[in-house]
């Protein structure tokens, strides 16, 4: 009955608290505002659910303390006040990110920060219980791993909040998959939290559901991955660590494999991780035609799956679960394949092109070290243009044009392999650069670099080629200045005579 009671009053508080955060949105213009690509909605919608749902969690927390202290007990472990000051804190961080567009580095420290704080107040992953293994001791890389999973919670979620409901919805599964899986063990305290944290979504979910007039923002988003980090951490069985995290872990399993499919996608498509794209599961439901309303409707149910598979792992601790969570992996990445939210072959080529790239590269720099030392003992300007050849072999380049401005030949070098290739009638790809040659405001001609080859371009070619040319004008300068101070002494010499 205590439970009841206690999740009615938060509720209740929670719609109040809510609807003030929205209007209080409303007249400082906290908002989110429409941008024509990835935002579907069309009109500013305040960016105050993280405010709305920190004061109702704060409020029932404090009142459930006053009214029964034997649910809501200050002291323990894992400390309630380290607990909210680490939610303020995330708050704080995400509320700076919505009005000022914090860099995704200094997101990340202050996520770090969090989590550390948090870690050395006892939310740490000790050891865990692993089937068939038994307990294991993670120890020195227990420190790595907390920070991992606070961080990983707090940005699957965020990256998720793309639809009304969306986000809110998937938390709220995986926070009720969390409070049924210890409905069996004495735990009043992380069970009246999980009961507070459910009721402030439902009521913050009436208000952000399609159509929603309020949006959790940044701030929201992070701060529930950290409530579901933290809750699953609030917890004096540490050989249970395996199985409470992995209850949170599946239960978000939909946010889970649409951000590893973001970062693959993103990654073999060489944009940094932290740029948005329309290629999230939510936009592609959306771009078939379905109403924002029916792709929340579609995503619950399958966060109501991946929550059965928590709680079949709950009821049944052996490899059923397992089963069939691999299966729904498995279906789900058919899907992103087919509908095009992960290209493999892709991927496949940003794997091959890496290897190929980093084996030329390697090569090349071997061989740029190696000509610059040559250039030390060059005595003339073909000897210059002789110790570089095998560099621009190396480089695969197709042909190189050294125009001096002197009354001197021009020094050209061309590939015979190249040309082979050009003869064989394959469709090529071709590149040409032209750089000017000069030094300490001596400019000694123009190089003329030409590249045809079957293979992109090397990621790290124009840098040794501007290290090859600095050097090459160096060593120019330096056999003029030799030319001309011999010049001189035989000039002096005769005129002594």
């Amino acid at each position: 009955m205590p439970y009841t009671y206690l999740t009615i009053f938060t509720f209740i508080g929670a719609l109040i608290i809510t609807w003030l955060c929205r209007a209080v949105g409303i007249k400082l213009k906290i908002t989110d505002n429409p941008d024509n690509y990835r935002k579907v909605h069309e009109s500013p919608i305040p960016l105050m659910g993280g405010f709305a749902i920190f004061f109702s969690t704060c409020l029932a927390v404090l009142a459930a303390s006053q009214i029964s202290p034997n649910l809501v007990e200050f002291s323990g472990e894992a400390n309630i006040f380290v607990f909210f000051i680490g939610a303020l804190l995330i708050l704080a961080t995400g509320v700076y990110d919505d009005i000022k567009d914090m860099r995704p580095r200094y997101k990340a420290l202050m996520q770090m920060l969090v989590a550390t704080l948090l870690y050395f107040f006892g939310f740490a992953i000790n050891k865990v219980s692993i089937p068939y293994i038994g307990t294991v001791d993670f120890a020195i890389i227990s420190y790595p791993m907390t920070l991992f999973w606070f961080m990983g919670c707090m940005n699957v979620i965020n990256l998720l909040d793309g639809l009304d409901g969306l986000a809110g919805g998937v938390s709220l599964f995986a926070i009720i998959t969390l409070a049924i899986s210890l409905g069996k063990t004495p735990q009043p305290l992380i069970m009246s939290l999980c009961l507070i944290v459910i009721a402030s979504l439902l009521a913050f979910l009436i208000f952000n559901f399609n159509p929603a007039s309020i949006f959790l923002g940044d701030a929201g988003a992070m701060l529930l991955g950290f409530f579901i980090a933290s809750l699953s951490l609030i917890t004096n069985h540490k050989a249970e660590t395996a199985l409470t995290l992995a209850i949170p872990f599946i239960a978000i399993g939909l946010p889970v494999f649409d951000t590893v499919v973001a970062f693959l996608r993103r990654w073999s498509r060489r944009v940094p991780i932290s740029t948005a794209d329309r290629k999230h599961i939510h936009h592609v439901l959306l771009s078939s035609g379905l109403s924002t309303k029916a792709v929340v409707l579609i995503l619950y149910a399958i966060c109501l799956v991946f929550s059965s598979v928590s709680y079949l792992l709950i009821l049944k601790r052996d490899g059923t679960a397992m089963i069939f969570l691999s299966i729904i992996l498995v279906i789900a990445f058919l899907y992103a394949k087919r509908f095009g939210i992960i290209n493999t072959d892709q991927i496949l080529k940003r794997i091959k092109d890496d290897h190929l790239q980093n084996k030329r590269a390697s090569r090349a720099h071997v061989e740029l070290e190696k000509c610059l030392h040559q250039f030390e003992n060059a005595k003339t300007t073909h000897e210059l243009w002789y110790f570089a050849s095998p560099l621009f072999e190396t480089m695969k380049l197709h042909k190189v044009h050294f125009r001096r401005l002197d009354s001197k030949k021009d020094l050209t070098w061309e590939s015979t392999s190249t040309l082979k290739l050009i003869e064989s009638s394959q469709i090529l790809d071709e590149w040409s650069l032209t750089t000017k040659v000069f030094s300490q405001e001596q400019k000694f001609g123009v190089l003329e670099i030409y590249f045809t080859s079957q293979d992109s371009i090397s990621r790290d070619l124009t840098l040794q080629l501007n290290s090859l040319r600095k050097s090459f004008a160096e060593h120019l300068g330096r056999l003029k200045n030799t030319t001309s101070t011999s010049s001189s002494s035989s000039t002096s010499k005769q005129e002594l005579d």
